[in-house]
C-alpha cells in the first residue's frame, strides 16, 4: 500500500490551482489515451491514475509485488511503459491498453428511479468484474443476472464515474449524469 501524502497539482491557463491528495509519493507523470493522467509513486509496487475530475485509482504494477517504477511513457494506442527495477535489478514494464468494452459508453437518466443497463465484454477475459460509482449519492450500480452485466440506478440530480474493472487491474471508466 502507498504511503505518504503527495499532492498532483491541477493548472488552469488561467493560473489558478487544485491540489488532489494522492496516496503515495508520485513522480513521474504522463497523459494516457483515455484522458486521465498516469503516475508513478515512489518505492510502492503500484502507480497511480488521475482523471480530470481529480478521481484517483492506484492499481498494480505490471510484475509483481517487488516492481518499482521510477518513469513512464504512454503510447498513443494507449500501452504503458513503465522504467524501473523488479528484484532490485533494472526493468521495463508494460501494461497494455485495457479491453474492455461496455455499452453504452456513458449514461444520462432523467429522474430519480431511472436506471440503465450495462453489457460488459473483455477480449480474452470471461472473470467477475467489479463495479464502483465516483458518487453513491448520484447513482446506485448493481451487479445483473448474469457475470457481464450491471444496472446503473439513479438517486439524485449530478455528474459521476463508474468504474467497471477486472481482477487483472484493467479499468474503465464510464461517465453518467442525472438531469
Amino acid at each position: 500500500t502507498p504511503q505518504g501524502n503527495g499532492h498532483i497539482v491541477r493548472v488552469t491557463p488561467s493560473g489558478s490551482m487544485t491540489a488532489f491528495a494522492v496516496p503515495g509519493d508520485p513522480m513521474d507523470i504522463a497523459a494516457d489515451a483515455s484522458d486521465n493522467l498516469d503516475f508513478t509513486l515512489q518505492n510502492v509496487a503500484s502507480f497511480g491514475e488521475i482523471a480530470f475530475n481529480g478521481q484517483i485509482s492506484i492499481l498494480p504494477l505490471p510484475g509483481g509485488p517487488t516492481s518499482r517504477a521510477r518513469a513512464l511513457a504512454v503510447t498513443p494506442n494507449g500501452d504503458v511503459w513503465f522504467a524501473g527495477s523488479l528484484n532490485d535489478k533494472g526493468a521495463i514494464f508494460v501494461r497494455l491498453k485495457s479491453k474492455i468494452d461496455v455499452a453504452p459508453a456513458s449514461v444520462t437518466l432523467s429522474a430519480a428511479g431511472d436506471s440503465q443497463k450495462l453489457m460488459v465484454s473483455e477480449k480474452k477475459y470471461d472473470g467477475k468484474w467489479s463495479v464502483s460509482s465516483s458518487d453513491d449519492g448520484i447513482v446506485d450500480v448493481t451487479k445483473g443476472k448474469t457475470l457481464d452485466t450491471f444496472t446503473v440506478v439513479a438517486i439524485s440530480d449530478g455528474s459521476c464515474t463508474v468504474t467497471i474493472a477486472d481482477k487483472k487491474g484493467n479499468s474503465v471508466t464510464i461517465p453518467v449524469t442525472v438531469k
